[in-house]
């Protein structure tokens, strides 16, 4: 054997050697300093070798190879644009070459792609093909299913109901709920995991497997894998179910070998997205658990320990949808576990103007099998979702602006619909380059006009390897290209002829350099006029839709209870073949899966919790008793009028700032009408405020900070600052926040049509309603209150001492939206009271890597801390002896992560700011908010009338703690708000641990109260105050990060490492390792500009772990 080489560090003394090896323009005649072999010329020409070599041959460490590499391709990419190299790594080389162009020819886009994912690209013959350039478009317009005819738009639900337990006594309710019961299910399912995957074709990878990871390939991978009956079901006719990645059946599964837990199926063939055939495709089948007595466990347990019988039986309920819909000719989509929507209950989306807004709602319904108290019920409700359209790119691009679209495709599935020249191996393969599969490529990104889009030629390009421009190549533009195959373009407008990448993201898409382009050629953009791409149908909206797009989804979307459940009961029920069509039969697949169920809607007996009583101060200033507003109990609201604050601030100074881009043109006049309407309407309050600053935006929108930043250098602590805009603007009003929060004054974005020029500002009128509101704000970000609940009904749920030793904390994380830049941070806030009033808090704020569920445990500890600290300071220097603690923002399948992680970290905290933990006692709640629970006024006497009609949502204070809360842990759902629109949401609250003196029925009743605590309301808010302070908190952490979110090019800038295996060949990275990474992105990103000069966590330096200026500590500014 060979000695084995001596290892160098990868130090700056070797990279100063190896630059001059790299710029050097010819080879040294010594061994490679690269790969350390001497059988190629010139550095730059040994990809291959290096490769080749990871182990031994080398001049550096095995584990530093990856960190080579990397160093090596970035100094490689400065030497050839500074001209110090030529672009090809051996322009030496003659004879026939391997030519790729980068135009979608024939790119497979599956994961385990036979022909060119792991094995070297081959010279392709081409073969005459027909009508090459040829526009066909697919008509996907379906014709649209509307709602039936007879289903109510309002008044009570008129459907069938089934009682459950006994009718309503006079203190209680009758409700209708959104939930059939479940009579039988499977009483044991065995459950298998599935991996799908064929044997690698590289030869260097003899036994190696591609597994095949894409939902559609795993779904055409089961398709296919049971037409070949490689599991015996056909004969079997065994009951089973699956999500493509697991497998559900009543009986178990015989392996080849009996007794076998794991093992590999027959080959069978399996069409890949691609189009070509896979002629030898595996399953890997292994048992994973085996549940038992499925009824009674989830008849008992605790909920967090049901959710593999829930997602096992939810498999089944999905399975006979989509096998009962198939057989009836309806179609629909599938997405994520439960949810189903019917492909012809679409309705086009437009604004007030009938202008379209690029996208369409789509009717669906969510199923899902849930532990009743006695019984299994199953779940339906009313789904609507935004939906792409299926419409040319270029017709999207006449609607919206380019980054809007390009940020609502990104990901996205388009359709090629110009017909290309064939491929001989294609033919012999048995598939055309011209089948839909083959056609169907991935939205990247926008480019240039294909007058200006330049490709190059590719030589020698394969999956591990980038290849070579061909440096003879002087670039061909996409527009000369498609005319040179005859490709008639439907359009030559700017939009028609803007180019997409439907090949690999790149950086710099838009850029016209030629270097640069291409470096795009190379890195495998293939681009493609947006006239010639159409968008797939039944693909779902997932990006951040605009203030228009929201506000219109939210009209197609909301239900009164009457039409929700209506169609609940005509079409939800009906598309699981409960209640089929006339003539049509009923879903017999539910029994032969071992299901019954019923077909009505329950009915039961709900209670009534009072409304709280409510405290405000006389308006008169020499008035010192308390004025009790009367809560009007249809709309669980009151008013301000003749009402002041029971704790006002000191305002110093009000200042006006009117954008010019964003609010009509104004007299200064007017706007000192504005400032002094609204410095009258503080008094009138009781809080004291002057009239200061009016000024006009003088910069355009990209100076705005800076010009804010000089404007807030002229005000002083305590001042605040109403910025008027003409409507809602995310990215103007992150600005305004963010620089003003980071300098430490106080700011209200207030709209124009909310304020209008010559509208009386009396009692009564427009503006004074208006601005009465924004006092609200102005007085909760002073640190004041701005009403109390009855001291009398405190004392009632907190006996004794307990009211005056108890503090409040509300907790949220906000994680990431899909699509989100790599590196955006998940933001974990915890808010607390400081007081026996419970109306006022303050707040703490963290980050943590993107994604995150729990909140860290050493930032939830630091957190609690603070806000212990911050009421000891405002009781005497004594901590509290009770927390309620209200977590928002976790799944059920969580709690257990959250009981064994967060809920410690309170004592923990409590023994750091010098309590005895043993002493505290917790009450920790987690609140729900996204459940699909709805309840329906069952009679007039539960439900109010609204515009004189019967509204159906039940009155304010429905109380539901039984029917169809879980066996385990104490939960209860809680309806505190009157529903603006819609049918009414409850909040549903589990206690995980409650070992305070506080019963469980003051429990309810306070929580209850708590929902009018919110102080920027004069109404009761849909969830206890505290987790929805935190909420807000929460979206104000995604303001201050946001104009960097939305550019992907703004610094700091992320990536996430490429792993390697032993045998030097790239590997998927462990959950640790994308943690890992992910926390070391929050460290650099919490040091960067983007959060801020006012974070510092230097252990040498006084610490201050929150983003905001300490000026606004004592007060709640987020609000």
């Amino acid at each position: 054997m060979p000695p084995k080489t001596a290892y160098r560090e990868f130090d700056d003394a070797f990279k100063g050697e190896l630059l001059g090896e790299m710029e050097a323009s010819t080879s040294t005649g010594n061994p490679c300093m690269r790969c350390g072999k001497d059988t190629h010329g010139h550095i730059n020409e040994c990809t291959e070798n290096f490769k080749q070599t990871w182990k031994g041959n080398g001049k550096f460490k095995a584990e530093t190879k990856m960190d080579v590499e990397e160093w090596f391709k970035d100094q490689r990419a400065r030497i050839i644009k500074e001209r110090i190299q030529p672009e090809a790594e051996n322009p030496a080389e003659s004879g026939v070459q391997t030519v790729e162009t980068p135009i979608a020819v024939d790119t497979p886009t599956s994961s385990a792609s036979g022909n060119t994912s792991d094995t070297p690209a081959k010279n392709r013959k081409t073969i005459e093909t027909d009508n090459v350039g040829l526009v066909e478009y697919k008509n996907h317009t379906l014709p649209v299913q509307e709602i039936p005819d007879d289903i109510r738009e309002e008044d009570l639900p008129k459907v069938e109901t089934e009682l459950v337990g006994s009718s309503a006594s006079s203190d209680e309710l009758n409700v209708i709920s959104n939930y059939v019961k479940v009579l039988e299910v499977p009483s044991q399912l065995h459950t298998y995991a599935l991996t799908f995957w064929r044997p690698s074709l590289d030869p260097l990878k003899s036994g190696a497997r591609v597994e095949l990871t894409k939902r559609l390939e795993l779904e055409r991978a089961f398709e296919a894998m049971e037409k070949a009956d490689t599991l015996g079901f056909n004969k079997s006719k065994k009951a089973w179910a699956t999500d493509f990645r697991s497998l559900w059946c009543e009986s178990a599964l015989q392996g080849p070998v009996a007794g076998d837990t794991e093992w590999d199926t027959t080959v069978f063939d399996c069409q890949l997205l691609d189009g070509r055939t896979s002629k030898g495709v595996y399953a890997t089948v292994k048992e994973s658990n085996v549940l038992r007595d499925i009824k009674k466990v989830l008849g008992k347990e605790h909920i967090s320990d049901s959710n593999d019988y829930i997602r096992a039986l939810n498999a089944y309920v999905a399975q006979c949808v989509r096998n009962y819909n198939k057989d009836s000719a309806v179609s629909i989509t599938q997405l994520g576990a439960n949810k189903f929507y019917l492909d012809r209950g679409f309705k086009d989306m437009f604004d007030r103007k009938n202008k379209s807004l690029g996208l369409r709602t789509v009717r669906g319904y969510y199923m899902s099998i849930r532990p009743g108290a006695s019984d299994l019920l199953l779940n339906v409700n009313v789904a609507t979702t935004a939906f792409l359209p299926p419409v040319r790119v270029s017709e999207l691009l006449g609607l919206l602006s380019q980054d809007t679209v390009e940020k609502m495709l990104r990901g996205k599935r388009v359709r090629l619909a110009y017909r290309r020249r064939d491929f001989e191996d294609n033919k012999n393969a048995g598939f055309s380059i011209n089948d839909e599969l083959p056609r169907t490529k991935v939205f990247q990104q926008f480019g240039l006009a294909a007058s200006k889009q330049t490709f190059f030629t590719v030589l020698g390009k394969d999956k591990t390897s980038k290849g070579r421009v061909d440096p003879n190549d002087r670039g061909t533009s996409f527009l000369r290209y498609f005319q040179g195959i005859n490709v008639r373009m439907p359009g030559e407008t700017e939009n028609d002829l803007r180019c997409v990448n439907v090949g690999k993201r790149i950086k710099s898409p838009r850029s016209g350099n030629l270097v640069d382009m291409r470096e795009q050629s190379k890195d495998g953009a293939q681009w493609i006029p947006a006239c010639l791409l159409e968008i797939l149908p039944y693909q779902p909206m997932t990006g951040q839709m605009s203030p228009e797009q929201t506000t219109e989804m939210l009209n197609h979307a909301l239900h009164l209870p009457a039409k929700n459940a209506g169609l609940i009961d005509q079409e939800g029920l009906r598309i699981l073949g409960l209640k089929p069509p006339s003539g049509a039969g009923s879903n017999e697949q539910l029994v032969h899966n071992g299901f019954q169920l019923d077909s009505k809607l329950i009915r039961f007996a709900a209670k009534k919790l009072s409304l709280p009583r409510l405290v405000y101060k006389q308006k008169a200033a020499d008035d010192t008793t308390d004025s009790v507003p009367e809560i009007n109990e249809q709309r669980a609201s009151w008013n301000l009028q003749d009402v002041a604050f029971t704790n006002p601030g000191a305002l110093n100074n009000l200042h006006v700032f009117s954008m010019y881009n964003h609010y009509k043109p104004l007299q200064g006049s007017t706007v000192v009408n504005i400032r002094r309407d609204f410095v009258r309407q503080l008094k009138a309050h009781r809080v004291v405020a002057t009239a200061g600053y009016v000024g006009p935006q003088e910069r355009g929108d990209d100076e705005l900070e800076a010009e804010l930043e000089h404007w807030f250098s002229l005000c002083q602590k305590d001042d605040c600052t109403v910025v008027l805009l003409s409507k809602k603007n995310f990215d103007i009003y992150a600005k305004i926040k963010r620089v003003g929060d980071f300098l430490g004054h106080h700011t209200i974005c207030a709209i124009e049509n909310k304020i209008k020029d010559g509208k009386p500002n009396e009692i009564g009128g427009f503006c004074w309603q208006h601005f009465s509101n924004m006092a609200l704000k102005v007085n909760l970000k002073l640190g004041g209150d701005n009403h109390w609940l009855n001291d009398d009904d405190l004392n009632e749920v907190l006996v004794g001492e307990l009211r005056n030793n108890t503090m409040i904390l509300g907790s949220d994380v906000t994680h990431p939206g899909h699509g989100a830049k790599i590196g955006y941070p998940s933001i974990a806030c915890v808010v607390g009271t400081v007081d026996a009033k419970f109306m006022s808090y303050r707040g703490s704020m963290r980050l943590q890597a993107g994604g995150q569920e729990q909140i860290d445990e050493a930032n939830l500890c630091s957190m609690i801390m603070e806000r212990l600290e911050t009421w000891k300071s405002n009781n005497n220097e004594r901590l509290p002896t009770t927390i309620l603690f209200y977590r928002d923002g976790v799944s059920e399948s969580q709690f257990a992560a959250v009981e064994k992680l967060e809920i410690p970290q309170i004592k923990e905290a409590y023994k750091k700011a010098g309590g005895k933990p043993d002493q505290l006692r917790v009450c920790f709640l987690v609140v729900s908010k996204r459940h699909h629970t709805r309840f329906y006024a069952a009679d007039k006497e539960a439900s109010y009338k609204s515009k004189g009609k019967i509204n159906g949502n039940v009155k304010a204070g429905l109380l539901v703690d039984d029917i169809v809360t879980a066996p385990k842990p104490t939960n209860f759902f809680l309806q505190s708000h009157c529903a603006i629109k819609g049918t009414a949401r409850s909040a549903h609250y589990y206690v995980l641990r409650n070992d305070t003196n506080i019963s469980e029925a003051n429990l309810k009743q306070l929580t209850m109260m708590l929902c009018y605590t919110f102080g920027r309301s004069t109404t009761g808010v849909s969830y206890a105050t505290p987790a929805y302070v935190a909420d807000r908190l929460c979206d104000r952490g995604r303001s201050y990060i946001r104009l960097w979110a939305e550019n992907e090019y703004a610094k700091p800038v992320f990536t996430y490492k490429k792993y390697y295996g032993a045998d030097g060949t790239e590997r998927k990275a462990t959950d640790k390792e994308i943690l890992d990474e992910k926390n070391a992105m929050v460290k650099k990103f919490l040091h960067s500009p983007v959060w801020g000069d006012n974070y510092e966590d230097d252990p040498n330096m006084p610490q201050r772990l929150n983003p905001w200026h300490p000026n606004l500590d004592d007060g709640m500014f987020w609000m």
